[in-house]
């Protein structure tokens, strides 16, 4: 096989390539190997997206399928749906009346509440959000949009799950599927680039973002030397030649309350996977409490408000809306006293803001002596937050007393 040798560096090539091929950075044009090492494009990034009507964002050539996370502020009146419009070219965004399809089985917490499937609809774009006009808190949206597609009568196909909370629909949850109908962007196989904005129009409040992580694929990145990451267990991925804090575990075996603090490069948003369970019967709700200063943690009687959309086991199938309470701390899951099985859920916490308040979302699974239940929990941060625009660190507790059992843990995932 070639071998192309520098003044500190030997690389090996594949004996009989294919023009395009890439091989430590560099790439083939048929005569030989040239172009100097390519310069990757990242596999996650973070666009800010305050103050603006529309963001474009460009494909990676490689990225089959994108991960969307994003935080938005609505505007001040208005729906604030969050949608989505697919370009083949990467200027040229198909927008017709018909271009795409949705059909959305949702749930929304009113006093009554209230179940429905919308219909397939035609629409000119994917609904990746929900509507509502509360300017001040922040609606969390997860997505996933696929990129490429093998026959151009396939469609490109995007699901979403979104979570919102305002005046009049209290804590909301809703599922979105949308597609590209047919034959959309015209004849490509592949989406470039992927447009974001409004459906009734109006800028993105401050503090809105989006955060995608491209999936498939990738150019390799130049050849150099790579400090390792530090070697305690936890996750690292390296943005801009520094390595960052991903994902951590703690273990909360044996006590009641863990702590853990957000890293320093700034983080916008944590989400928390929790898998608890106690060693005695004595019924518990998992909480937590936030800190701006990393030390002192607020656990003022109205410092957050909790919005919770539940089943409790004694209305098995039904599911119960109670208004914004306030609480020394955010509930993330309901109460349960089984001492054998596990609690488990998932929260989004709102780590930056820029005018309005912070955000923890959960959905939680329990199971006690008198059933299962399934909690959906929206609250919000008031009270001794001040101006703080920041949190730092995160504490979560068994708020009735008492410990953990062997193998309770969580696992924070930084954004």
């Amino acid at each position: 096989m070639p071998l192309w040798i520098g003044t500190t560096e030997m690389y090996e090539f594949p004996a009989s390539p294919a023009i395009g091929d890439v091989a430590n950075g560099y790439r083939f044009d048929g005569t030989g190997w040239g172009g100097g090492p390519a310069v990757p494009t990242p596999t996650e990034q973070f666009f800010d997206l305050s103050g603006l009507t529309t963001k474009d964002i460009a494909v990676p050539v490689w990225a089959k399928g994108v991960q969307i996370t994003a935080s938005i502020i609505p505007p001040a009146s208005g729906a604030n749906t969050l949608v989505l419009r697919l370009s083949g070219d990467g200027t040229t965004f198909a927008a017709g009346a018909t271009d795409y399809n949705i059909a959305a089985p949702y749930h929304i917490s009113l006093p009554t509440p209230t179940y429905s499937t919308q219909p397939l609809a035609v629409a000119s774009y994917m609904t990746l959000g929900m509507t509502g006009a509360t300017s001040s808190l922040q609606h969390l949206i997860d997505s996933y949009v696929t990129l490429e597609r093998k026959l151009t009568s396939e469609g490109f196909a995007s699901r979403s799950y979104a979570r919102a909370y305002d005046a009049t629909q209290g804590s909301s949850t809703a599922w979105f599927y949308s597609y590209a109908v047919g034959n959309v962007p015209p004849g490509v196989l592949r989406v470039a680039a992927l447009r974001f904005f409004l459906a009734a129009g109006g800028i993105f409040g401050n503090g809105s973002f989006i955060q995608v992580k491209w999936v498939g694929g990738q150019v390799p990145q130049a050849n150099g030397i790579v400090p390792e990451a530090p070697m305690d267990g936890n996750e690292y991925v390296r943005v801009n030649g520094v390595w960052r804090l991903r994902k951590q575990e703690v273990s909360m075996s044996g006590l009641q309350q863990a702590d853990v603090a957000v890293p320093d490069w700034n983080p916008k948003l944590a989400r928390v996977y929790f898998n608890t369970c106690c060693v005695d019967t004595t019924a518990y709700s998992m909480v937590m409490r936030c800190s701006v200063d990393g030390t002192t943690f607020l656990a003022g009687a109205t410092d957050y408000y909790n919005a919770a959309l539940y089943g409790p086991a004694a209305a098995a199938g039904n599911a119960l809306y109670s208004p914004a309470v306030a609480y020394t701390w955010a509930y993330i899951g309901f109460s349960a006293n089984n001492t054998s099985v596990p609690n488990f859920g998932t929260v989004d916490v709102v780590l930056e803001r820029a005018g309005g308040t912070f955000v923890v979302n959960s959905t939680a699974s329990h199971y006690g002596a008198t059933g299962y239940g399934v909690s959906v929990l929206a609250n919000y941060l008031s009270g001794g937050f001040g101006s703080a625009q920041r949190l730092k660190a995160l504490r979560l507790i068994k708020n009735a007393g008492g410990v953990m059992s062997a193998g309770s843990r969580f696992m924070v995932e930084w954004l």
